[in-house]
């Protein structure tokens, strides 16, 4: 008996069938307690990234700052042994002008030797290489990041200027502070005595002081080259020996 074919040619029990787009059961989106649980994962994940990742900045910056004082003290060290063994004075007078006064981070005779250790330092002041990184802009020009230690080591006042320090002066280079975060071209320790933060902007009562950028601690270099990260506790000289050795350099 034969079968009669429709006008498709293909017999209606054979006929095949395309699927619906959207099959009923299946599901084109997130329900919102689902988006909102995506929201909240990423939350908690920046939550622990990001600080983490501020973190691990500041030891970066903290690490290439202690690399900054190294480079100035090994070039102070080359500078002492170049001129019959006197570390760079802090302050000088320009003996062009009697009333201009050159810091010892303007002291282009000093920065020569820098130069020398790393690129990126000028003869008039040191570049933003070898300034702090972690160091806020204190709006003044004569503001530094990095103050040399100036209880007779660094440099003396005798009648009203700075004067050079010899390397036989320095009893104990490994336990005396030549440089170190700071807020001014030197640093003294009574500055240090209490003081806990940074301040934003210079004051009288601010300047000469130990800034402790890193972590509630400050990097200083030794005067034999090499660095530490201390807090303000041992930066204090309030009768304790221990401070008394990193800012004095005699017995």
């Amino acid at each position: 008996m034969a079968v009669s074919l429709p006008a498709g040619g293909r017999p209606e029990s054979i006929r095949l069938m395309k699927p619906p787009l959207f099959p009923e059961n299946s599901r084109a989106a997130f329900t919102l307690i689902e988006l909102l649980t995506v929201i909240a994962i990423i939350g908690i994940l920046a939550a622990i990234i990001i600080p983490t990742v501020g973190k691990v900045r500041e030891s970066a910056r903290a690490v290439q700052c202690a690399s900054n004082l190294r480079q100035i003290q090994m070039a102070n060290i080359a500078y002492a042994n170049d001129n019959k063994g006197g570390y760079a004075p802090l302050l000088l007078v320009d003996k062009d002008d009697a009333s201009r006064t050159i810091y010892w981070h303007q002291n282009s005779d000093f920065l020569a030797y820098l130069v020398k250790e790393r690129t990126g330092a000028t003869s008039e002041r040191l570049a933003n290489s070898l300034n702090c990184p972690t160091a806020r802009s204190l709006g003044n020009p004569k503001a530094f990041t990095y103050g040399g230690n100036a209880h007779g080591r660094g440099g003396e006042w005798v009648k009203g200027y700075v004067r050079q320090i010899r390397m036989e002066e320095i009893q104990r280079p490994s336990q005396t502070m030549a440089f170190a975060d700071g807020l001014d071209w030197q640093l003294y320790a009574d500055g240090a005595t209490g003081y806990t933060k940074e301040l934003e902007t210079l004051t009288s009562s601010s300047t000469h002081i130990v800034a402790y950028r890193h972590g509630d601690k400050a990097n200083l270099v030794y005067f034999d080259g090499h660095t530490a990260r201390l807090s303000v506790d041992a930066f204090r000289n309030d009768g304790d020996d221990k401070p008394a050795l990193l800012w004095l350099n005699k017995e």
